[in-house]
């Protein structure tokens, strides 16, 4: 699929949202913390 020069791919943009991206900081935020500790 990724050869044919007949079809073009797109990013899925679902998480494009500026809820989903704030989600998706504190998610990794948290994550870096429980890291760190």
């Amino acid at each position: 699929l990724l050869m044919n020069p007949s079809l073009s791919l797109t990013p899925h943009i679902g998480a494009a949202t500026g809820e989903a991206q704030d989600r998706i900081g504190t998610e990794l935020a948290q994550q870096i913390i429980e890291i760190l500790k």
